[in-house]
């Protein structure tokens, strides 16, 4: 059903794939191996109704993903990201997707098996600017979902020391690369969500991602990007 040519049916099969997993936990570590390549092939269907739903499937065992299927991660989220670039306000699947995002990348952050920081600078260059139009969206929980994303990518980025202990905020090592290319439109657009932000706890979760990369960023790149909200 999830194959068929007809959009409806192909909508059909995924709403059935969705419930089965929220419904039946007990069958989720046998189950997610066949759903999640359904699930990822739909992510990229040409009807956009389709594309929720098949995010939607996948949020529930997003920790299982990456805990029993960590080799399915990488592919995974280069998928969501592409989605993202076909995205607008309109989209159906927006929330769904950007909720998915979030969800792989916090249920990821700790996991050993899960390598999501390889080649993470280079991938994040051209994907990183997409989470930008998503900033102030209409949907509150786009909104949550990208600062949510943002907070794991820094997690995410941040190098033990040579002692095999987390790195202290100060530490320059303690800085991803992406984030020093884009830390002054990240810094611009919380700023924004500090003073527009009506929901208080999306406002909190700014204020919060905020205090991440100040604490991530060395001190000259941080004035110099907070010298650029004046400008």
């Amino acid at each position: 059903m999830a194959s068929c040519r007809l959009w409806e049916v192909r909508h059909s099969g995924m709403i059935g794939i969705k419930y089965v997993v929220a419904v039946r936990a007990d069958l989720v570590l046998h189950f997610a191996p066949i759903a999640l390549p359904i699930a990822m092939k739909r992510l990229s269907d040409a009807d956009d109704d389709v594309r929720a739903v098949a995010a939607a499937s996948l949020l529930p065992i997003a920790g299982t993903i990456c805990k029993e299927l960590p080799g399915e991660v990488r592919p995974l989220t280069a998928i969501l990201w592409s989605a993202l670039a076909c995205l607008d306000d309109l989209s159906a699947s927006t929330s769904s997707i950007m909720k998915l995002l979030a969800g792989i990348y916090s249920a990821c952050v700790g996991h050993e098996d899960v390598d999501l920081t390889s080649n993470m600078t280079q991938e994040l260059t051209s994907s990183l600017p997409r989470l930008f139009a998503f900033f102030r969206h209409n949907v509150g929980s786009v909104r949550h979902a990208v600062l949510s994303t943002l907070s794991s990518l820094l997690r995410m980025g941040r190098l033990p020391s040579p002692h095999g202990t987390a790195a202290l905020p100060s530490h320059p090592r303690c800085c991803p690369r992406w984030l020093f290319l884009f830390c002054t439109p990240i810094m611009q657009y919380l700023f924004q969500n500090l003073l527009l932000e009506v929901d208080p706890e999306i406002a909190s979760q700014s204020l919060s991602v905020w205090h991440e990369v100040c604490s991530a960023v060395p001190a000259q790149s941080a004035a110099h990007a907070f010298a650029r909200l004046h400008t």
